[in-house]
């Protein structure tokens, strides 16, 4: 309730004249209290002791991390987590195909040039691989001309000893090993 000022009759909160005397009534409103920000406290840096402490036990950590994988790669431990494999090499100057596996499977491959192949946890491994003699014909004399070229197969032992190598250059020749432990 707002009390007129002249006549102090009790006029209702939405009154704007004086219900009695038809003075205008004077709002008074409740002072503002400014709103205040929280101030950021201020971020203290690291002393130059605190830094170099830093600095140090990075150092540190980087160093021990090279040190226990220098020590893994040549450790007793690294040699028995992975065993050697048995391998089979391709080696031709034109393009051949054939199979190549060990006694978990084998796969059919093909390329041109060089190829090898690793078979870890393996006892027996082989290979069939044939040349492809790329041929044409020639249109007026009907004579026909193959490309030459030559095929060698090799195997190896998981001690990297050669166990059995077989080769060919002849016209779709075939070049087979097989080797086991």
């Amino acid at each position: 309730m707002l009390n007129c000022s002249k006549c102090g009759y009790l006029n209702p909160e939405t009154a704007r004249f004086c219900q009695s005397c038809g003075s205008p009534l004077i709002v008074l409103q409740p002072p503002t209290v400014p709103e205040i920000s929280p101030t950021p406290v201020p971020r203290r840096s690291l002393t130059y002791a605190q830094k170099w402490g830093l600095g140090v036990g990075v150092l540190a950590i980087i160093l021990i991390i090279i040190a226990v994988g220098a020590s893994m790669s040549s450790s007793p431990f690294r040699a028995a987590s992975s065993p050697p494999n048995m391998k089979i090499t391709v080696t031709s100057d034109i393009c051949w195909s054939g199979s190549v596996g060990g006694t978990g499977g084998s796969s059919t491959k093909d390329g041109c040039g060089s190829d090898s192949w690793n078979f870890p946890n393996e006892k027996i491994v082989s290979a069939v691989v044939q040349l492809e003699n790329k041929c044409s014909t020639d249109p007026y004399t009907y004579q026909q001309t193959c490309e030459t070229g030559s095929l060698q197969v090799t195997a190896y032992h998981t001690d990297g000893s050669i166990c059995n190598q077989s080769s060919t250059s002849a016209q779709y020749g075939i070049a087979d090993v097989t080797c086991s432990e």
